[in-house]
């Protein structure tokens, strides 16, 4: 499931071009590598590039924008950090959790984006980055643009100094952060979680995030202080963080963990929908992602704090409206459609039974 949700590299954002750019790349800098001195890399500020950085706990945030960009040409940024004195590419961690989105081939720190409007984002990870110490560093910006046959055209690059901390681990978990805190905003709908939600909480995490075991004490410290923002910040650098292409993933894993015994309470609905606005995703398209996205109390016409008596009463007016007597006369796709409301209803009334007698 993870494998889905995070954005691939180069050849994932860009279809067949993605192997045209890594040969592009691959011979522009292959010419850097003899050279150890920081001015052998051509720089060129005719796209008058401004770069802001946002820190988080985890890592940073930067905003690239190609304020002179070409007209009606597709760019491409490729992002590599050198270090201060020589032309040496600082690598990403010998890790085979962190995702292929952040280094080539000679796993050289290099995160390629694409340009809208000519802007772009991304995300750096500190965890990621295989430095020896805090301090500043180079960011070289390198621009591409795909002309109208489909070749790929260097435009010029571009340096900016960035400042990295003291090194720190790579962990997935914190990588997840965000999702994480999405995870336990749904699981934490109806107030604090007893153990054994808890325990459902972390099993979900690990399994479907492919969190490992020997993460579990960092995991556990993330799941008992998460959520610290509001939903469309959690929902916003989840997608900053890992490039998310599909909203339909993400939002396909947050209904997985939210299903129970195939439905969903009326607080929990409104809080996907919350999620799924913020991902930009439409109403219609939010009721086609699962056949069981409903709310068992409005299905029944009550309140979740009607009694048994309510309930029951509430359910045997409902099924008459749909009763195959009622319903004989008329054409056939009626009758199948009152079937289909009969046994909705049905459900719905057992599951709110079950949840009353558990309370």
């Amino acid at each position: 499931m993870l494998g889905k949700i995070i954005g691939g590299a180069v050849g994932s954002f860009f279809g067949p071009l993605g192997t045209g750019v890594g040969i592009a790349l691959g011979d522009l800098f292959d010419s850097d590598d003899d050279s150890t001195e920081t001015n052998a890399i051509k720089m060129d500020d005719s796209l008058n590039l401004a770069l802001k950085f946002y820190s988080d706990i985890d890592g940073l945030n930067l905003f690239l924008q190609a304020q002179n960009a070409i007209p009606k040409m597709e760019l491409i940024a490729v992002i590599n950090i050198i270090e201060s004195n020589v032309v040496r590419y600082v690598k990403a961690k010998d890790c085979p959790l962190i995702p292929s989105l952040f280094y080539d081939d000679d796993r050289d720190i290099s995160i390629k984006i694409s340009f809208t409007q000519g802007t772009g984002e991304f995300y750096i990870p500190y965890g990621v980055v295989n430095h020896t110490t805090s301090g500043d560093y180079k960011l070289i910006v390198s621009i591409l643009g795909i002309e109208e046959t489909g070749e790929l055209k260097l435009i010029g690059k571009e340096m900016f100094i960035l400042n990295l901390p003291s090194p720190c681990p790579w962990y997935r978990c914190t990588y997840l952060r965000p999702l994480i805190g999405l995870i336990m905003t749904i699981s934490r709908i109806h107030g604090d979680l007893d153990k054994a939600t808890v325990k459902k909480v972390r099993e979900f995490i690990e399994g479907c995030l492919e969190v490992p075991t020997e993460e579990r004490n960092e995991l556990k410290k993330i799941i008992k202080t998460e959520p610290s923002d509001d939903v469309s910040t959690l929902t916003l650098d989840t997608i900053r963080r890992l490039h998310i292409s599909d909203a339909a993933d993400l939002m396909g894993l947050l209904l997985d963990f939210s299903k129970d015994d195939g439905f969903y309470d009326r607080k929990t609905c409104e809080l996907l929908k919350d999620i799924a606005k913020a991902l930009g995703v439409s109403a219609y398209d939010y009721n086609q992602y699962d056949k069981f996205i409903k709310d068992h109390y409005s299905i029944l016409g009550i309140e979740p704090t009607a009694d048994i008596e309510k309930i029951r009463y509430a359910y045997r007016i409902k099924m008459k409206d749909y009763h195959p007597d009622k319903v004989a006369t008329l054409p056939i796709e009626f009758q199948e459609l009152a079937n289909q409301k009969s046994i909705e209803i049905r459900q719905s009334y057992e599951y709110i039974i079950k949840k009353h007698q558990e309370a």
